[in-house]
């Protein structure tokens, strides 16, 4: 798979990631996981979001 064709995939994945942060917000809200649990998971679901993005600019700078 080259370069281009890839960013799709990595697109998909961030709104993935954007996904799964509400759903840990939800999560919290309904007492299923802690507030110390919920921030951890979502500082790195935002970290990964970041990189994914990065990513996405880096193979297609028209994306930027």
């Amino acid at each position: 798979m080259d370069s281009p064709s890839a960013c799709p995939f990595l697109l998909i994945s961030r709104g993935s990631c954007s996904e799964l942060d509400t759903q840990l917000l939800l999560s919290h809200s309904q007492g299923y996981i802690s507030e110390k649990e919920c921030q951890e998971a979502c500082q790195m679901c935002e970290e990964l979001g970041n990189r994914l993005t990065r990513l996405i600019q880096h193979l297609d700078p028209s994306k930027r």
